[in-house]
């Protein structure tokens, strides 16, 4: 692995496809437990990115000849159903429960017994379902839910379901390394955008994590720096970012019903994301609200409170899960009236067209780790309008401070006023779009395995 600008950390970004050379790896399992959250959000995104992109190498491996270098299972709460054709592994928990026995040092179905595939869960007894000791040389946790170190040991004296604890310890010595991906350090960033309780938890998962002592997997190196500064040792820290290729198609007749219940026809401004606090959704919809003022202004109309009967001013549509969106924006959703529209969650051939179409994509958050939206809408070719404080942007986007509502509105208005403007963000974000598939970032997963399962 290469360490880039002297930073310490290791950086996947040129890779294709796992090196031959790499040590091979007996077994890797990989949570997936976020699919089955009520909001998977953008680490849900990560995992059907990473596992789409494993089955993508697969593919390619077996028709020349060969297979992955790694035996991949996959493991989730109890009756879960992932998005691949990889043996599936589940817990005796729902997914309700399965984060919070693992905090308190529960298996959670954890077990150093025989694996049950599937299509074997009919022969299961008890808390048999699943198995993740017996065979597996690593452990990758793709968010801060993961086994603690008292769970592992718990598993590791056990046949099965939560059995008693033994002296076996974590790590190393047990044979077993453990990933842990760490997405963001948005609460420590803008705290006043979590709960206590929410900050309590990161924060105590996240010392766990530094804890088991193994790799920390990150999508920027923002992200990698902030740990870094946190005191992780750099060797420790792999940035691999995400991939930008994961939708697909549009379902454009449903796009066209979708747009016409709101009696839509016309061009329109994006925003998509899990609406909460740190999202910014607030300022976000003062600026465009402000943009209106100013484009009724400059086209010599009387600027008013709203943006309704502008006719210059495309609409704002909003996409995406509600989250813990406060009442007081839902409020300001039915003071602008008609002209900022919330669609809600949509399947992904509509959001697909919905970014295909969108004359200018607006993100504003005050944090992120990565910003897999922005990506999205880039490589559907649309013009963004992001914070600074996105990696994803990188300088392919026209960047504000999340905090100026007058700034957001001035980008707002200027990327609609200028065709040329809006052209050299296209090409700028296509080109950038291009660098990031989900084959690559799962081709780096895979190394940084093999280094770590090797026997």
């Amino acid at each position: 692995m290469t360490v880039p600008g002297g930073k310490g950390w290791s950086e996947h970004a040129e890779s294709g496809a796992p090196t031959s050379a790499a040590r091979e790896a007996r077994s890797v399992l990989v949570g997936v437990e976020q699919l089955d959250r009520p909001v998977p959000g953008g680490i849900g995104r990560y995992v059907r990115g990473l596992l789409a992109g494993l089955g993508e190498v697969e593919e390619g491996m077996v028709a020349a000849g060969g297979r992955l270098p790694v035996s991949i299972r996959t493991f989730g709460a109890r009756g879960s159903h992932p998005p691949s054709d990889f043996e599936h592994l589940e817990s005796n928990l729902p997914v309700k429960w399965l984060g919070w026995a693992w905090a308190h040092g529960m298996g959670g179905g954890i077990s150093a017994g025989s694996p049950h595939s599937a299509g074997d869960r009919a022969g299961a007894s008890g808390s048999a379902h699943a198995a993740v000791g017996a065979g597996a040389s690593v452990f990758h946790a793709t968010s801060l839910a993961f086994p603690t170190a008292s769970a592992w040991r718990r598993a590791q004296g056990a046949s099965h379901g939560y059995g008693p604890r033994s002296r076996a310890t974590i790590g190393r010595s047990s044979g077993i390394a453990i990933v842990v991906t760490v997405h963001d350090l948005a609460w420590r960033a803008v705290p006043e955008a979590f709960p206590a309780r929410g900050r309590r938890w990161h924060e105590q998962q996240l010392r766990a994590a530094i804890k088991l002592g193994g790799p920390i997997v990150v999508p920027s190196t923002a992200t990698a720096a902030s740990l870094v500064g946190g005191g992780v040792e750099p060797e420790r820290v792999t940035v691999i970012e995400h991939g930008a290729d994961h939708l697909g198609p549009p379902d454009n007749a449903a796009l066209d019903r979708l747009l016409s219940h709101h009696g839509l026809d016309g061009p329109f401004v994006l925003t998509v994301g899990t609406f909460e606090p740190r999202k910014n959704l607030e300022r976000l919809l003062a600026g465009y609200a402000r943009a209106c003022e100013m484009r009724a202004t400059r086209s010599g109309r009387r600027p008013g409170r709203t943006c309704d009967g502008i006719d210059t001013m495309p609409p704002l549509l909003l996409a995406g899960y509600e989250g813990w969106l406060p009442h007081a924006l839902a409020a300001d959703l039915e003071v602008t009236g008609g002209r900022i529209i919330s669609l809600g969650q949509v399947e992904d051939a509509v959001l697909a067209g919905l970014y295909e179409r969108a004359m200018v994509f607006l993100s504003v958050p005050l944090f992120e780790g990565f910003g897999l939206p922005v990506l999205e809408a880039m490589a559907a070719g649309t013009p963004v309008i992001s914070s600074r404080s996105v990696p994803a942007a990188g300088d392919a986007a026209l960047l504000v401070d999340p905090y100026d509502i007058e700034e957001i509105a001035e980008a707002i208005v200027s990327l609609l006023s200028d065709p040329d403007q809006r052209e050299g963000f296209v090409k700028a974000g296509l080109e950038r779009a291009r660098s990031h598939s989900w084959k690559k970032a799962a081709s780096a997963h895979l190394e940084l395995w093999q280094e770590l399962g090797a026997p």
